[in-house]
């Protein structure tokens, strides 16, 4: 039969144990340090953001990039925001993520989606976001964790390419129909010219002659018309090769919009600034684009209203700026409070012979914003136009400033 252990062993045994215990606990507390360590120092290395989400006691935790993505100050409490994730989301793109949420919480659909969140200084940046949600027995999602990526730059380019596609594409239309337009254009108007000579000859033999002077007259009028018509077609074709002079768009903008609305009831009000910038254009197309401009803004009013037009000086890479890459520009704006353009013909309406108008034989051919579009893509510009159905449309028109 073995002897119990004296008093002095058995506490010297648990000593040892002790000592051995101690030293696994610290072994164990060094590979959590460790853990810990290579969890942040990934955490620092990535530019996502990461977050988790205790949803039974509606906590969330946040990485310091997340803080930085949206703009918080460093003494804030991520845990605690001002503000919920969920109030940031732009308006037009809550509804989505939030089904996509929702169906990844019920277990349907992965949680992925990219939306518009606003920034602590108040501008809407794009973001991507990722999560995987927890569930427990009884299918309940507990907890969500994922990540969060600021993509703006990514979209910016994305919409750069979008844009600069769609202008290339028109360019190639409007260079199609330039060429066949001038040759057309030159034939007609030859044409018309013989017709128009003719009929002021016959009005000089027809002078006592009340009617048939009264129709030559309405003959003459058309052929005029018709004549003007040629004259858009000519600049059309011929838009590949304005003269330009350097000088002052504000005086020609007022004398066109003036002028081109001198039949008109509506009224134009203007704006610009004493240091506009120089540019480099050619006097009769850049008369023609406004011309055009004021003309569709009136109609669009029924004559009625004011037509605001103002110019501003456009520093690169400012807020106005929606060409990254362009250098310093003039930006004409032509803007009424008219019927609006409806957003599903917004990208067509500078396609030749498209037109929104009630009736093209009597408001024109759908021409015009054509030969404004070619015009100043020539002039090494471009225009765009932002428009809201029963609240009126604008026409900015970007050239390149010369300092």
């Amino acid at each position: 039969m073995a002897e119990k252990p004296t008093y002095e062993e058995l506490e010297q045994r648990v000593r040892e144990l002790e000592k051995e215990a101690s030293k696994r606990n610290q072994t164990g507390h060094e590979a959590l340090r460790k853990s810990e360590e290579r969890l942040a120092l990934a955490l620092e290395a990535t530019s996502d953001g990461i977050w988790d989400w205790d949803i039974i006691n509606q906590q969330t935790y946040a990485s310091q990039q997340c803080s930085e993505i949206f703009g918080v100050k460093e003494d804030a409490d991520s845990s605690q925001p001002s503000e919920t994730w969920a109030s940031r989301i732009h308006p037009d793109d809550y509804d989505r993520v939030s089904l996509c949420l929702q169906g990844h919480l019920k277990g349907r659909a992965p949680f992925e989606v990219e939306y518009r969140h606003r920034h602590e200084n108040g501008t809407y940046r794009w973001q991507s976001s990722r999560g995987m949600a927890i569930f427990d027995e009884n299918g309940n999602a507990i907890r969500m964790v994922g990540s969060i990526r600021d993509i703006t730059q990514r979209k910016r380019s994305e919409e750069e390419k979008t844009r600069l596609e769609a202008r290339l594409q028109q360019a190639q239309k409007i260079e199609a129909l330039g060429a066949l337009a001038g040759g057309v254009a030159h034939d007609f108007n030859n044409l018309l010219t013989a017709i128009l000579g003719n009929i002021e000859l016959s009005q000089m033999y027809a002078r006592h002659e009340e009617r048939i002077n009264r129709n030559l007259s309405k003959a003459k009028k058309a052929c005029i018309r018709a004549k003007d018509l040629t004259r858009q077609f000519i600049a059309f074709a011929k838009g590949a090769d304005p003269e330009k002079k350097t000088g002052s768009l504000a005086k020609i903008i007022q004398d066109s919009s003036i002028l081109a609305l001198s039949s008109y009831k509506t009224e134009c009000e203007f704006s610009f600034p004493d240091d506009l910038w120089l540019v480099d254009f050619d006097n009769e197309q850049i008369r023609q684009v406004v011309s055009n401009l004021v003309i569709n803004a009136s109609e669009a009013m029924e004559e009625e209203g004011t037509v605001t037009v103002s110019g501003e000086n456009v520093e690169p890479n400012s807020e106005i700026s929606d060409d990254p890459e362009a250098g310093k520009q003039v930006r004409i704006s032509i803007q009424d409070h008219g019927r609006g353009i409806p957003r599903e013909v917004l990208d067509k309406i500078f396609e030749p012979y498209f037109s929104s108008k009630e009736s093209v034989t009597q408001k024109g051919l759908g021409l015009g914003l054509s030969i404004c579009y070619s015009i100043v893509e020539k002039h090494d510009g471009h225009i765009e136009v932002e428009s809201e159905v029963g609240t009126g449309t604008t026409f900015h028109v970007y050239l390149p400033a010369c300092l």
